[in-house]
């Protein structure tokens, strides 16, 4: 159906050769580019090590996206419906009008409601070739397919540890201590936040909480210039 309308495109417009093929070439290209997401991408990327460092974490994430893409396909059905009950109604439409443009006119609408039930369907492939493989992902940890409160607690918090152990100037940033004690313990944050403070510095909110610059901290500004600067402090 793609195809055929642009063989129409090409033949009414009166498109040349070249145009001809290199639109070819991009109707082809679009297809292929619209096979979604591969399993390199769904694998590696969207669930990768660093945001979901456990299987744990993987499996959440994949369901988080089942979930998504199913009710996309709900979306898309319901909008398949929609469109096939206009495509009805343009047919029946035709069939009824005696007058030669009008009818001309309503079978342009029902040659695009065509397509678009087209790429609907285009659509729906796509999203089912994405639901395949995060589904697969699910498959491989089924081990995960029935906890309790206390297990999902306790992957939950690992994984969660794991994954601000990857990034975890941006989790103290953001959420604060108290998580990292929670998930580390005492003994492991302070020792991070000894690091953080001789490599990095001090955290922006740290800079309020100082009584005195110039009898605890030595300010400077050690990072960029101009704009996006910023100023760090560091303990003396």
């Amino acid at each position: 159906m793609v195809n055929q309308l642009f063989e129409k495109i090409v033949k009414e417009l009166e498109i040349s050769k070249e145009g001809e093929e290199v639109l070819k070439r991009i109707v082809d290209f679009l297809y292929e580019a619209n096979e979604g997401y591969s399993e390199i991408q769904v694998r590696y990327f969207i669930l990768n090590d660093v945001e979901f460092p456990t299987l744990y974490a993987k499996f959440q994430q994949a369901k988080t996206e089942l979930a998504h893409r199913c009710m996309q396909l709900v979306d898309l059905y319901f909008d398949m419906k929609k469109l096939l009950i206009k495509l009805q109604m343009k047919e029946r439409e035709f069939s009824e009008v005696k007058d030669e443009l009008r009818r001309e006119l309503i079978s342009i609408e029902i040659e695009k409601l065509k397509f678009q039930v087209e790429v609907k369907k285009i659509m729906v492939n796509r999203l089912l070739r994405e639901v395949k493989l995060f589904w697969n992902v699910c498959v491989e940890a089924k081990e995960y397919f029935n906890l309790t409160p206390e297990q999902k607690y306790r992957l939950e918090l690992e994984a969660w540890a794991k994954k601000a152990e990857n990034m975890p100037c941006v989790f103290e940033e953001r959420y604060g201590e108290e998580f990292l004690k929670k998930a580390w313990g005492e003994e492991k944050y302070q020792k991070f936040l000894e690091i953080r403070r001789n490599s990095i510095g001090i955290l922006q909110r740290e800079l309020m909480q100082a009584t005195s610059v110039d009898e605890d901290m030595q300010v400077g500004v050690l990072r960029g210039k101009g704009e996006g600067a910023s100023i760090v402090a560091r303990e003396k």
